[in-house]
C-alpha cells in the first residue's frame, strides 16, 4: 500500500518536471524568436529518444531518483520545441507528420518508463542503504568504473565535434 503512495509521488514529479521544462522552451521562444530560425529540427527521432534510453539506464543506478525529473525535464523540453517548430512551420506542416505520430506514442511511454524507473531506482537505493559495508564498497567502485568512461565518451564526442 505504501510503495503505492510512493510511486504516485513519482509520476507527480516526473510530469511537473516535464511541464516545467515546455514552458521554458516556449518562453524562451516567446522572448526569443530569433532562436527558433536558427535551430532547425534535424536528427528528431534520436532527440526524442535520447530521454527514454537515459531514463532506462538512470532507473537503474542509485542517483536515478534525483536525476530522472531532469531527464523528464529534457523530454519536456524536447517536446516543446518540437511542438513550437510545428507551429512555426504553418501550412508545411507535413514535414512533422511522422514526428507527430512519434510523439503520441512516446510521451505515454516516458512517462511509463520514468516514473517506474524513479521506483525502481528507490528500491535500488533503499537495498543499497541496507547492505553490508564490503558490498557497499563493491557498488560504488562500480558506479564510479560505469561514471567514468561514459564522462571520457562525452568529454572525447564533444572535442571531435568542435574539431
Amino acid at each position: 500500500m505504501n510503495s503505492q503512495r510512493i510511486h504516485s509521488n513519482y509520476s507527480l514529479r516526473v510530469f511537473v518536471f516535464f511541464i516545467a521544462g515546455g514552458i521554458v522552451v516556449s518562453l524562451t521562444f516567446a522572448d526569443f524568436p530569433e532562436i527558433q530560425s536558427a535551430l532547425q529540427p534535424s536528427g528528431s527521432y534520436g532527440l526524442l529518444l535520447a530521454p527514454i534510453g537515459l531514463s532506462f539506464f538512470l532507473a537503474m543506478t542509485v542517483f536515478g531518483v534525483f536525476l530522472l525529473p531532469f531527464c523528464s525535464f529534457a523530454c519536456g523540453a524536447a517536446v516543446a520545441y518540437l511542438g513550437q517548430s510545428i507551429l512555426a512551420a504553418g501550412n508545411g506542416f507535413s514535414d512533422y507528420r511522422d514526428i507527430c505520430a512519434f510523439l503520441c506514442v512516446l510521451v505515454p511511454t516516458f512517462f511509463v518508463v520514468c516514473s517506474g524507473g524513479m521506483h525502481i531506482s528507490a528500491m535500488i537505493r533503499e537495498t543499497v542503504a541496507k547492505a553490508k559495508p564490503q558490498f557497499k564498497n563493491a557498488f560504488r567502485s562500480y558506479n564510479l568504473a560505469a561514471v567514468l568512461p561514459a564522462a571520457a565518451v562525452c568529454l572525447a564526442g564533444y572535442i571531435i565535434h568542435k574539431i
